[in-house]
Order: C-alpha cells, then structure tokens, then sequence
C-alpha cells in the first residue's frame, strides 16, 4: 500500500494541482464555445451555501408525500428569486432551474412529454444537433426524425420540416437543439406552419447570454412553448441548467406538460439538484443584466472580426455568404477527421490554443475547429485583437514552427488581460465586498477569511 502523506505535504500536492489548472486556464487562448469563465462573485458564491440540503422544489405548489425532506427557508427564497428573475428575462414561466446540466434539460422535456411510439423531431448530429438526446430516446422506445436542414444557409427550412411533421400522426415534439450554430433561427415561421397540437422546444444553451444580451432571438416571443439550456457557454455561470415555459401558448398546461417535464427532472433523471449553485447562478444573472447588453454585443463582433481576420490569412471560414456568423461561433474547415484531431492535440494545444474538432454541418463529412469567442471577450479583448487571434491559428494550422515559440507568444498575447481581471462583471471592490459578505454569512467561509 502507498504511504498516506502528511496534511502538510497532501496541502501541498493539492495546491500544485490546483496553480496548474489556473496557469492552464490564464496562458490559453480559449477559443472553445462552450466553455465560460465565471467571474470571481459567482466563484465565491459557489462556495457560499453549503449544497447539501435536498431542497429544491419544483416550480409549482406539490404535495407533500414519501421521501419529504423539511423546507429550507434561505433554500427556498433564493430558489424563489432565481426562478422569477429567469421567468422576467426569458419571458416564461414557471422557470425549473434544478436540471444540473444542458443534457437532464433535454431528455427530460423529451422523455416527460413523450412516450413509447412517439414521434421526436429534432436537428440531426450533421445539422449541428446534440448528441446525447437520440439513444436515451431510442432506449425508451420514442422514434427519431430530424428537422429540414438547409446547408447553403445553415438554417431550418421551415416549410419541408412542417411538412414531415405535419404528415407523421405520432409526432409531438419538435426540439430545436442545435449545438452548432452561426445563425438565427426561422422559428416564428416554423411555428406558425405546425400543427396546433405539436409542442416546439428550443435549446438555448449556445446563445443564452446573447438572448439575454439582446443581440439574439428570444424564442419565447417567437412561439416556442418551451425553453431549455445550460448557463456555462454565452452565458457566464455555474455547469447548471433550466427550463421554462411560455405561459401565453395555448399547448402549455400545468398537469400535462409543466408537471411530467419537471417531475423527469427530479426525483427520477437526477436526486441531487445542486443547491450550491442557485445562488452563483443568481450572482450570474444579475451581473447579465447589468453588463450582459455589451458583453453580447462584443462578443458577436469578436466573432466577426476573428472570421474575417482568419480568411485574410488563408483559413478556410464558412458562411462567407452571410458574413461568416451572426453568434459567438467560427468554423474553420480543416478536412479528415484524424487530421483536424491531429492538429488540436498535437499542435493547438500544446501551442497554448484551446479549442475542439467537429463535424462541420453541412460540410459533407469534412471536420473543422468549432471557434468560440465567449471567454475572450469576457477578459476584455476586442475586435483589433482577434487579428492577432487569426495570425496565432494561421501559425499552428498553416505553418510549422515549433510550438513552445507559439506558447510563448500566446502567453505574451494574454499577459495584459489575466483572468483575475474579467471585463463585463463588477469591479474589484464590488467583488471583495461580495465575498465578504457571504463569508460574514457563512461559518465556513468566516473561518477560513478572519
């Protein structure tokens, strides 16, 4: 058996591992558009409450019955609190955030809605749909259709796909989940061609924090019925997730669908609901709604002007035709798959670039890099920066300098925007006062900070 260490040295292994992870995450590039950074408030938030209280109520009053735990008064306000600040932003209602993650979201809006033979319609793996809904689904018996895709325009064709749903007597749901996006999507048009019973969920994962910033569709205005997503890639808080419900759609009833939805949530896709992080959760959107209009300005322009910088450097962007994108998201084509898997792991990474490979949507098979500009707006670069973005991947992808020459660049490139420095949150002392507050409150935190 190993030896155990000492507290002082299993302190100091502990400490090392956790200096690396923040010289990771400062000298990188961060180009992954899933990823955020949160800011420091919402970090400490985390560490606030203690998160091992089951209690987190569904969105609507239930009985009490087996398996009650006693109601947590500070547990139960904060919930309170984060549930209408969503329904105000998103324009729904009854607002679940319980789901700890974007995958529960999904499949419990599919499994709670549908059942044995029905008809799931939703965006294929090779129109940008995500992965992990279909063989949850498959294994519960709900047969797969996909959504009309336009490749040329990288949008839903609205008519073909009313069209196969429309013409399918088994089908339900329509869920818009795309993991993959440059544009806008049609859905008040595909909406209005649906047949009145089908319920249309859209995933707002990828472009949450531009909803919210104003510079993206609110698809609750635009006839979704439900809305669902997690709050770590355009938006800046915790790995959690939500779902809400728009209350002037006439397919929204609180028995058959807020309830079997929210029920698929908790008790039965997951117990635990992460309490610990409603309150970061709540710090996150309260910073959104004070900086989140400019944040989601800057970081669609930095997408822009990446896009364009890239293709003045001989890199291959799509969506040339319609100014590259219209979110936070570039696609770089790059070619076969072990290819574009070689150059992340073997020259991206290790030059200090962080980024992942994909299959391109409508690229026919070609694989490319899936280019984010969320983390880097969010420590304060701008649009005459990404050039120097797009020279940096013109380096690694076209070029064959060594990559500790490159690392050492990106590193230089970052120096002046640390992460300890966000743009788009409260400023410094805002932050201390935060934290001290919540150590003031907490015995934890009150006896590590006095």
């Amino acid at each position: 058996m190993p030896k155990p260490l000492h507290m002082s040295e299993t302190f100091e292994e502990l400490i090392h591992h956790v200096r690396l992870d923040n010289e990771y995450r400062n000298n990188s590039i961060s180009l992954v558009a899933s990823e955020n950074q949160p800011s420091p408030a919402v970090r400490a938030a985390e560490m606030a409450l203690a998160g091992s209280c089951y209690s987190f109520s569904p969105p609507f009053k239930s009985e009490d019955s087996e398996w009650y735990f006693p109601s947590n008064p500070g547990l139960d306000s904060l919930q309170r609190r984060l549930s209408d600040t969503l329904n105000r932003t998103f324009h729904v209602k009854w607002a679940d955030p319980r789901p700890n993650g974007g995958s529960p979201c999904e499949h419990a809006v599919a499994l709670g809605l549908l059942r044995r033979g029905d008809t799931l319609f939703h965006m294929a793996h090779e129109s940008g749909g995500h992965f992990a809904l279909e063989p949850i689904c498959e294994d519960a018996g709900i047969r797969i259709s996909h959504v009309a895709f336009d490749p040329r325009t990288l949008q839903i064709d609205p008519d073909a796909t009313a069209a196969r749903v429309n013409g399918d007597p088994k089908a339900k749901l329509v869920m818009i989940d795309l993991s993959f996006l440059l544009r806008q999507q049609p859905i008040q048009a595909l909406r209005s061609l649906l047949n009145e019973d089908v319920l249309l969920a859209v995933d707002i994962s990828h472009p949450m924090g531009l909803v919210l910033g104003g510079v993206y569709q609110q698809p609750a205005l635009e006839g979704a019925d439900i809305v669902h997503g997690n709050t770590h890639k355009t938006f800046f808080g915790p790995q959690k997730g939500w779902v809400g419900f728009f209350p002037k759609s006439p397919r929204i009833n609180l028995e058959t669908v807020v309830k079997p939805i929210c029920n698929k949530i908790c008790p039965q896709l997951q117990s635990n609901c992460s309490t610990g992080s409603m309150l970061a959760m709540l710090i996150a959107l309260e910073e959104a709604l004070e900086f989140g209009h400019s944040y989601a300005r800057q970081v669609v322009a930095n997408a822009r002007a990446l896009a364009r910088y890239c293709q003045s450097y001989g890199l291959t962007v799509i969506g040339e035709s319609f100014g590259f994108t219209e979110t936070h998201q570039v696609w770089l084509r790059i070619g076969q798959p072990e290819a574009t898997l070689k150059l992340v792991r073997n020259r991206l990474n290790p030059a200090g670039v962080r980024t992942n490979n994909i299959a391109l949507p409508g690229e026919k098979g070609a694989h490319g890099l899936r280019l984010g500009t969320n983390v880097l707006t969010r420590r304060g670069y701008k649009e005459n920066d990404m050039e120097v973005v797009a020279a940096i991947l013109k380096r690694v992808i076209l070029g064959k300098e060594p990559t500790s020459k490159l690392r050492e660049d990106v590193v230089e490139f970052l120096r002046p925007h640390p992460l300890s420095q966000l743009s788009y949150t409260l400023d410094s002392e805002r932050h201390r006062a935060l934290i001290r507050e919540f150590a003031a409150a907490t015995d934890l935190m009150g006896d590590i900070v006095s």
